[in-house]
């Protein structure tokens, strides 16, 4: 077998057609069948069934050609990579986050550093782990910032290690509440309660969570009884509002990191003595890799933001 017959395996599960994955490919239908045959001979199970809307994958083919899935793309990445004139002596580092602006502080400090080295640098932003997971597995980033309450964290692992992806946590973090001068809880001295956040709209940045009951309010036991809830994708949006308005918005961090982060005048964060819920950061990354070292310094300079 050759890993293109692979590739051939995944264009036919792709358009759901021999014919079609055959025109596709440039080859004729009955290689492209020899070549599949071959596979399912040396794995001992077919790999499709055929019915009368097209061609699908069968329960146990659906694993293997996941599989070959990635195999194409590391692929497609290698050809890539050999192909494409560079400049040896140019450093590169791909890093991913989701839905952490405090990283860009961290991305921008490394820039500077390397301002006059030849360097190609990527700063990807995600909403959802599953958009990253294809990312880090193939690495096609160095490494990745996830930050996961403590309800969700076994859960998250799991699917990590189910895409052999490595999770090295470097910071637990609070869930505190960000006020605003407009807010009576502005002047507040210590930490504050959950009750005493009821009367006041929940401001919420990044992507809207899949499940409802994966946001942060929710989990909390604040979404039952606060006044309402306003979901904005821009931190800039939703700093500003907080600083004009009685609205109050949560952050997974002390009150002494948000200071390190926050760029917007006249915000403080209050501890909330009676939440339990926590929030877990790491950073995720291909097993099969070893981090280079700007990646390292990198993340030397991201993890005392958490």
């Amino acid at each position: 077998m050759e890993i293109r017959q692979f590739f051939y395996v995944v264009e036919i599960a792709d358009t759901c057609s021999f014919s079609q994955a055959a025109r596709n490919l440039y080859i004729s239908q009955p290689n492209l069948s020899h070549a599949v045959k071959q596979i399912e001979d040396k794995v001992g199970f077919p790999l499709f069934e055929r019915t009368p809307k097209g061609v699908f994958p069968t329960p146990e083919g659906r694993g293997l050609i996941e599989r070959f899935r990635i195999l194409k793309r590391e692929y497609e990445q290698l050809e890539t990579f050999i192909n494409t004139p560079r400049n040896r002596d140019h450093l590169h580092l791909n890093v991913a986050a989701l839905n952490v602006n405090r990283t860009s502080i961290a991305f921008s400090q490394i820039i500077r550093q390397y301002m006059s080295s030849p360097i190609n640098f990527s700063f990807l932003t995600y909403s959802y782990l599953d958009e990253l997971l294809p990312l880090v597995e193939t690495a096609q980033v160095d490494f990745a910032i996830i930050g996961t309450m403590s309800p969700f964290l076994r859960q998250v692992r799991n699917r990590l290690d189910n895409h052999n992806i490595e999770y090295i946590p470097f910071a637990d973090a609070p869930i505190s509440v960000v006020v605003g001068p407009q807010n009576p809880l502005y002047q507040r001295e210590g930490s504050v309660k959950l009750e005493e956040l009821y009367p006041y709209t929940v401001m919420q940045y990044g992507s809207p969570a899949k499940a409802p009951n994966h946001s942060v309010p929710y989990v909390i036991g604040l979404s039952a009884h606060a006044y309402g809830e306003v979901h904005v994708t821009n931190g800039q949006l939703f700093y500003t509002t907080i600083q004009a308005s009685p609205a109050i918005g949560l952050v997974a961090a002390s009150p002494e990191n948000f200071a390190l982060f926050n760029r917007f005048e006249n915000l403080r964060a209050l501890s909330i003595s009676d939440c339990e819920v926590t929030s877990q950061f790491a950073y995720i990354k291909s097993r099969r890799l070893a981090l280079s070292d700007i990646a390292n310094r990198l993340l030397k300079n991201i993890q005392p933001l958490f």
